[in-house]
């Protein structure tokens, strides 16, 4: 059977299948866009399989490598001494006679055993080749043909310094499979990494751009699930049935795993008392019944200028309401509280995605939340939004995220209204008492918050 190589990330390995044996990967975008380490990503997870590894330096030195592996959580130095990875750090490139040293000394680590090279970047080795007749000779007879055996892979990272670059076009062209990253910054904390799947020799790609992020526990993939996870999940996940009269106007008669849900409160948070004390039975309720654990997320930042008074009233009220859904779910309820100001938005939508898949949740319900959009601005929350809500839809987590506005004109970002399945508004009524409604595309359903606390008292939740 031909060899082939895992992509180090399985949701990468479940979309496009393994990496043919024989076959040249090229690695490419601007400087800090996370190039390394995705490759060493790869070689970890490969080498950990038996598979030997050599890895060329051009531009850095291994120290600086071994930093970035230890950024992501991967032991290279304990890989370095079983000799499953071995290092090259290049001599200055300066002239063509480093090609013939480099040619040399793969040849020599192949026949020596190493399945895969990396070279860590190609830029700096194809710029001093000024011919593009010695270039093309050099990539395709001096590289590209030796890797053509079935067992081998051939990782080539490159720098994309400008728009056309003619030496990329060229690494384009001899690759078979062409991975491009990217990072692009809204406002001054919210960075969106992207995966792009340019060229894969041999095979129609369905799934072209990915959303990624970098944990202290390896890359990861923020956009797609892996089935063997979803499936293993959706199996524990069933709908809740809605027994108050008054929810089924508002939840409908069952509550579906999956469902995402926005709460804009209009208003103090205290003045819908029955309401809330509805949805936390009700999350009680799911707990019991399923056995999952509810995660609780509030966003609180000291890093904004002003605290509005409705904030602070919102916050104590939300406070003695977690004290007693503590009590209540004991242990199947996860308390954090992060603070947007000293996070990206990366890290945090990350942080979500990985509570979910590794702590067995639920419920994720996210109090705050006008504090995240405040930090990070809507444009980056419109990017953000439809993917970490697609993603706790395949896990078949029920997300309820609770918007506080201090004033009319300040509301969720749209991206809430466009990728929620049902948004819930709470504001006071002409008498004073709050309302409760239900927006379900066109269709809109009003209840008063007092019609909660006969279900309440009956237990009908």
């Amino acid at each position: 059977m031909p060899k082939s190589f895992s992509w180090g990330i399985q949701e990468l390995d479940e979309l496009y299948g393994p990496v043919p044996g024989g076959y040249v990967i090229l690695i490419e975008g601007l400087p800090g866009t996370g190039k390394t380490a995705f490759s060493l990503q790869l070689a970890t997870a490969n080498a950990l399989q038996g598979d030997k590894v050599l890895y060329i330096l051009t531009n850095e030195d291994a120290g600086k490598l071994l930093k970035v592996a230890e950024s992501i959580g991967l032991d290279l130095k304990e890989l370095i001494n079983k000799k499953l990875i071995n290092i090259i750090s290049l001599p200055m490139i300066n002239d063509t006679s480093i090609v013939d040293f480099l040619s040399k000394s793969i040849m020599e680590r192949v026949i020596g055993g190493a399945k895969i090279v990396i070279i860590d970047s190609i830029t700096p080795l194809v710029k001093i080749l000024r011919d593009y007749g010695m270039k093309r000779s050099f990539l395709h007879t001096a590289l590209y043909q030796v890797f053509k055996q079935e067992d081998l892979l051939l990782v080539l990272i490159a720098d994309t310094l400008s728009y056309y670059d003619e030496d990329v076009k060229l690494l384009e062209y001899i690759a078979d499979i062409v991975i491009e990253l990217s990072a692009s910054i809204y406002g001054e904390k919210s960075i969106v990494r992207k995966l792009v799947v340019k060229k894969f020799r041999g095979k129609t790609v369905n799934v072209y751009k990915l959303f990624i992020g970098f944990t202290n526990t390896g890359i990861k993939i923020l956009s797609y699930v892996s089935n063997r996870i979803a499936e293993k999940i959706l199996t524990r996940r069933k709908p809740v049935e809605v027994e108050c009269s008054a929810a089924r106007k508002i939840f409908g008669s069952r509550l579906l795993p999956g469902t995402q849900i926005l709460i804009h409160f209009k208003g103090p948070v205290s003045g819908a008392r029955n309401f809330i004390k509805y949805v936390q039975k009700l999350i009680e309720k799911s707990v019991a019944l399923q056995g999952y654990n509810c995660a609780l997320i509030s966003f609180t930042t000291r890093t904004l200028v002003k605290i509005d008074d409705l904030y602070k009233e919102s916050s104590e009220f939300i406070r003695e309401h977690v004290l007693e859904e503590k009590k209540a779910l004991g242990d199947k309820l996860l308390i954090y509280r992060l603070d947007p100001g000293l996070s990206s938005g990366e890290d945090l939508l990350t942080f979500e995605r990985e509570i979910v898949v590794s702590k067995d949740v639920g419920i994720v319900v996210i109090h705050g939340l006008e504090k995240f959009v405040q930090v990070y601005g809507e444009e980056a929350i419109d990017i953000h939004v439809p993917y970490i809500l697609n993603v706790l839809r395949r896990l078949g987590t029920i997300g309820i995220r609770v918007f506080v506005s201090p004033v009319e004109t300040i509301r969720p970002p749209r991206a809430y209204y466009l990728w929620c399945d049902l948004t819930i508004e709470v504001y006071p009524g002409k008498d004073g008492e709050y309302m409760i409604k239900s927006i379900k595309g066109i269709e809109s359903v009003e209840v008063k918050d007092s019609m909660f606390k006969e279900c309440i008292e009956k237990n009908t939740i």
